[in-house]
C-alpha cells in the first residue's frame, strides 16, 4: 500500500470527501504502515473498520469455502462475563485493573500508557456488544501500535494476568492437509489466530456488586430498616446467620506509626532532594525521631542534615548529585544521629550546665567526640558518647593549601 501524504491533524480538518477517501484506503490494508499508525489509533474508537485485517479475502459468508474457519465449541463462553460496552471497558475497566496490579506490568516491562493504548486498539477487533470473538494476530497489532511483535506478546500476557481477557481457543498452524485445501481454494492461509474474550476482572465485578448492594434501595419503595441492615454492609447476611463467625476486623494503626508517617510526609516536603520519595520509604528511618521524648519536626530533621553535612565535609546535598536512592542516603545520615543529644531544638544549659563528658581517649579522637580524617573531613567517633559532642564545640576545619575548607 502506498504512503498517504495526509497526517492525523490534517485529516481531522480535511473535507468529508478527503476523509472518506483516506478511510477507504485504510480499510483495505493488511498491516498498518508506520506513517499511518497514529492515524489508525486515533480513529479506531470511532470507526473500527480502519483497523487492518490480515485475511480479508477469506472473511464473510461468501468466502467461507476458501479458508479454514474454526468456531469455538459450545459452552466455551458460558463462564466468561460480557463487558458493559467497549467505551466503558476502555475508559474505566482497563485503568482500574492497571491501578490495582501495577506489579504485573513491571514484571513484563509494559508501561500503563502502552497497555491502555493496546487495549483500545484490540477492543476494536471484538464483538461490540459482548467483547467476545476477539481475533487478531500479534504481528497485525504490532503494526498498529508501532512496536515490536515480542512487545505485543508481553502486552497479551499482561491482559490475561490482569483478567481483562480470557483465551477461548488457542491459535495453531494448519496441518498439511488443511494447507492443501486452502491452496486449492485460492487462499494463502497458514494458521489460526488465538481467539480471546475481553471481559471484566473478577475483583472489579465483586467491587461493582458490593457498591450496588450498598447504594441500591430495596424493590417496592422506601428501604426498610431490615434492608439497610443486610444491604448496607457486605457482611450483613453472613452476620445474621446462626452461628456465623464475626467479620475479621482490620487492625488499627498505632499512634507511633501514624506520627512517623506524618513526619515522613513533612520531611519529603521540607527537604528538596527527598521530594521524589514516597513517605512509606522514609517512615522506618524516621520512626525513632517521631517517637522520641522530644519529638522531632521536619525543620529539625532538615537542620540536623545540614549540620551533619558540614561536619562530615559532604557539603550541600542536591538531587542531581545523589548516586543512590534518596531514602537510603537519609537512612545513612540518621543512623549517625542521636535522638536526644543531636536534637536541634533542645534548650541550652545556661543555669546549671551538666558536668562535661569524657572522651574515649583514643589516638585519633580530638577529645570532643570527633575523628579527623586524612582528607580533611571529620566524622563522629563511634567510641565516644553523644554527650561529648554536645558539651564540646564544633571540631576545627582543616584548610587546604589555598586556605579553603575541604568541602
Amino acid at each position: 500500500m502506498s504512503a498517504l501524504p495526509v497526517s492525523a491533524p490534517l485529516l481531522h480538518d480535511a473535507p468529508d470527501n478527503l476523509r472518506g477517501a483516506v478511510a477507504v484506503q485504510l480499510r483495505v490494508h493488511r498491516e498498518c504502515a508506520p506513517e499511518h499508525a497514529g492515524l489508525v489509533r486515533a480513529a479506531c474508537m470511532r470507526d473500527p473498520s480502519v483497523l487492518p485485517r490480515w485475511h480479508q479475502d477469506d472473511r464473510g459468508r461468501s468466502n467461507a469455502h476458501r479458508g479454514i474457519h474454526v468456531q469455538a465449541p459450545d459452552g466455551a463462553y458460558s463462564r466468561i462475563a460480557t463487558w458493559t460496552s467497549r467505551e466503558h471497558w476502555v475508559t474505566f475497566t482497563v485503568p482500574l485493573a492497571i491501578a490495582r496490579h501495577r506489579e504485573i506490568l513491571r514484571k513484563h516491562h509494559v508501561s500503563p500508557a502502552m497497555l491502555r493504548e493496546a487495549a483500545k486498539v484490540k477492543s476494536g477487533y471484538a464483538d461490540p456488544r459482548t467483547g467476545r470473538r476477539c481475533i487478531v494476530r500479534p504481528k497485525t497489532l504490532a503494526s498498529v501500535l508501532d512496536v515490536d511483535e515480542r512487545h505485543v506478546q508481553n502486552i497479551n500476557r499482561c491482559l490475561r494476568e490482569l483478567g481483562l481477557e480470557v483465551v477461548v481457543l488457542t491459535g495453531r498452524m494448519l496441518t498439511q492437509a488443511e494447507r492443501y485445501h486452502c491452496w486449492r481454494a485460492g487462499s494463502r492461509q497458514r494458521g489460526l489466530a488465538t481467539e480471546v474474550a475481553l471481559t471484566t476482572p473478577t475483583f472489579l465485578r465483586r467491587a461493582m456488586h458490593r457498591s450496588v448492594d450498598t447504594f441500591t434501595p430495596a424493590s417496592g419503595g422506601r428501604r426498610s430498616q431490615n434492608s439497610c441492615s443486610t444491604s448496607s454492609y457486605p457482611h450483613g447476611l453472613a452476620a445474621e446467620k446462626k452461628g456465623a463467625a464475626p467479620p475479621p476486623r482490620r487492625p488499627k494503626r498505632g499512634a507511633a506509626a501514624l506520627a512517623a508517617r506524618q513526619l515522613a510526609r513533612n520531611v519529603a516536603t521540607q527537604v528538596p532532594w527527598l521530594a521524589s520519595e514516597r513517605p512509606g520509604r522514609l517512615t522506618p528511618a524516621l520512626m525513632r525521631f517521631a517517637t522520641a521524648a522530644t519529638p522531632w519536626t521536619a525543620q529539625d530533621i532538615d537542620a540536623a542534615i545540614t549540620t551533619h553535612s558540614i561536619r562530615t565535609g559532604r557539603g550541600h546535598i542536591a538531587a542531581d548529585t545523589i548516586r543512590t536512592r534518596p531514602a537510603a542516603l537519609l537512612a545513612s545520615i540518621l543512623r549517625e544521629l542521636d535522638v536526644a543529644a543531636d536534637h536541634p531544638g533542645l534548650p541550652s544549659f545556661t543555669s546549671t550546665p551538666p558536668p562535661p563528658a569524657e572522651s574515649c581517649g583514643g589516638a585519633d579522637c580530638d577529645g570532643y567526640g570527633w575523628l579527623q580524617l586524612d582528607d580533611g573531613r571529620v566524622r563522629a567517633c563511634p567510641d565516644c558518647s553523644p554527650a561529648v559532642r554536645t558539651s564540646g564545640e564544633l571540631p576545627p576545619v582543616r584548610l587546604d593549601e589555598n586556605g579553603q575548607p575541604p568541602f
